[in-house]
């Protein structure tokens, strides 16, 4: 399924499951040429943690700053090859298995002044 406004359909950079819980979360490159980074984690111990099963969260990065994210994850270890959108596909599945969370690469993201527009329910 495409999502409207998008280049390229959501691929999936990270996927977790164990018993009822899972996260997941994708990737995808917009008609404009922004990346938007989204998922959820969803199972029992969530909803005993926050009364709800399932937690869904996003941000979008602008085209002007993927040359800044891509800078962010190779000074991780995650190096990003050309051509930049496809690089950047591949090192955030390395960095998401790796261990980085996705609430660090968005306070990563705001640390070094990228303006990106994050969200949750």
């Amino acid at each position: 399924m495409r999502t409207s406004g998008a280049r390229h359909d959501s691929i999936v950079v990270f996927e977790k499951k164990f018993d009822t819980e899972e996260t997941k979360i994708y990737a995808q490159l917009t008609e404009e040429g922004d990346l938007k980074i989204h998922g959820f984690d969803a199972g029992s111990i969530l909803e005993g943690i926050t009364g709800d099963d399932d937690y869904e969260y996003g941000m979008t990065i602008r085209k002007v700053d993927l040359g800044e994210l891509a800078s962010i994850l190779s000074a991780a270890g995650h190096s990003v090859s050309n051509p930049i959108d496809q690089g950047l596909i591949t090192a955030l599945k390395e960095a998401f298995a790796g261990g980085v969370k996705f609430r660090d690469l968005a306070a990563s993201c705001r640390d070094r002044g990228l303006e990106i527009q994050q969200w949750s329910y």
